[in-house]
């Protein structure tokens, strides 16, 4: 029973990824339109909602979004400034997550290996961010860009942990980068907690995928400390047990069945 349960997960990745092709390609001519200019990026983004959100449905993976009590979607539509949202990474499914999330006109940040992905290159090499993060120098270019466009007024989503987990729920410690661009440029960070995606669709299908309800939490914005001796490293540290506490409290509300790794051995 379970080799035939493992059978139909490794189906359900392909499967998964045919949905997200499909709506991709359905989808192109409007992607390339908005993103030939900044002007239209506003209009890109809301094309990659669609985008997250058919590719999912029709891969019968829903995202449910809960907020912090005193924060709801309205706060961050409306929010006037920039904002740095960041996640945990457990899943290929995270970007899909943080796309329905985010507000505004926003870009992401990852790897200099993603201007090489069919799907995604035609997005980092416009609205988003490549970079190789063991370059100092390279590093220093793009944290410089994306500075230039909080300044513009768009919102950045990082994956801090650098890249997937290897052992979820239990994160990667948390890179520098997006908190010192918060401290130099006094922009909020919003963290968000990604409780289940691994679960759905653990590690770009190395482990299968299946339907079921991916669910996110967002926090409060989070500001630095001006009275911290070393506001940075407080910053990282306070939003890292945020994320981590709130999975961790939804891994110990789920019944010892449902438990993913129990469900995953």
């Amino acid at each position: 029973m379970q080799y035939f349960k493992h059978i139909i997960r490794r189906v359900f990745v392909i499967y998964n990824y045919f949905c997200f092709v499909f709506v991709f390609l359905l989808l192109f001519p409007f992607i390339f339109y908005f993103s030939r200019k900044p002007s239209r990026y506003y209009q890109l983004d809301q094309i990659r909602k669609i985008w997250a959100f058919l590719g999912c449905a029709l891969s019968g993976i829903f995202i449910k979004t809960d907020y912090e009590e005193g924060l709801d979607k309205n706060f961050l539509e409306n929010h006037p400034e920039s904002l740095i949202y960041c996640s945990n990474h457990a899943s290929f499914l995270d970007i899909l997550v943080m796309s329905q999330v985010a507000q505004g006109v926003f870009f992401y940040m990852g790897k200099k290996s993603l201007e090489k992905n069919p799907i995604l290159r035609i997005f980092f090499k416009t609205i988003d961010i490549a970079f190789i993060r063991e370059n100092k120098t390279d590093s220093y270019k793009a944290f410089k860009k994306a500075g230039e466009n909080l300044d513009r007024g768009m919102s950045l989503i990082i994956f801090p942990e650098g890249s997937i987990t290897a052992n979820p729920p239990q994160m990667r410690s948390f890179k520098s980068g997006a908190f010192k661009l918060a401290i130099e440029k006094e922009i909020p960070i919003i963290p968000v907690s990604i409780l289940n995606s691994w679960d759905i669709f653990y590690s770009e299908g190395q482990s299968g995928a299946k339907p079921g309800i991916i669910r996110a939490f967002v926090h409060k914005p989070v500001y630095k400390n001006v009275y911290s001796a070393d506001p940075e490293r407080e910053l990282k540290e306070r939003v890292y047990s945020m994320i981590q506490t709130k999975i961790q409290d939804y891994m110990n509300q789920l019944p010892m069945e449902e438990d993913w790794a129990t469900s995953n051995s």
